[in-house]
């Protein structure tokens, strides 16, 4: 682990990395999940380490999308390759903002109504399919 700034002790260290359930609230409600602590070796306070931090963040809202039946990432990416048009053509098509599928093809969470939505059009390709070709008009 490389050196981190302890802001009890003032001073750089190398970090004690500890697994611990912990519980957060994310949209309003608790999940729980098993994230990664780390420590000042001298006076055992935590201390921020950005790549801890973003795999923390991962895995809460992994839990988050486990727990509330969101699609993950990848499930999402499949979409319009499977409708064989491109993320800004299927975002206007759903009458949403041009980035907004992007994003989640990016990784960024999705609510649960559009999640909801994503996953009526992947599974109900064929009639979600009529629906968004009567939808064409909406394409800017």
């Amino acid at each position: 682990m490389r050196e981190v700034f302890c802001t009890e002790c003032r001073e750089f260290v190398k970090c004690n990395v500890e697994n611990k359930e912990v519980r957060e609230e994310l949209r309003g409600k608790e999940y729980t999940y098993i994230a990664e602590i780390a420590t000042c070796p001298i006076c055992g306070e935590e201390v921020y380490v950005g790549e801890i931090d973003d795999r923390n963040m991962k895995k809460l809202y992994d839990e988050y999308r486990k727990e509330e039946g969101v699609l993950s990432t990848e499930e999402i990416r499949e979409i319009p390759k499977m409708l064989g048009m491109s993320e800004i053509e299927l975002s206007q098509r759903l009458g949403w903002e041009d980035d907004t599928l992007s994003r989640y093809c990016e990784g960024k969470t999705p609510s649960k109504r559009y999640s909801d939505m994503l996953r009526d059009l992947r599974e109900n390709s064929v009639e979600y399919l009529n629906i968004l070709e009567n939808s064409k008009h909406l394409i800017r």
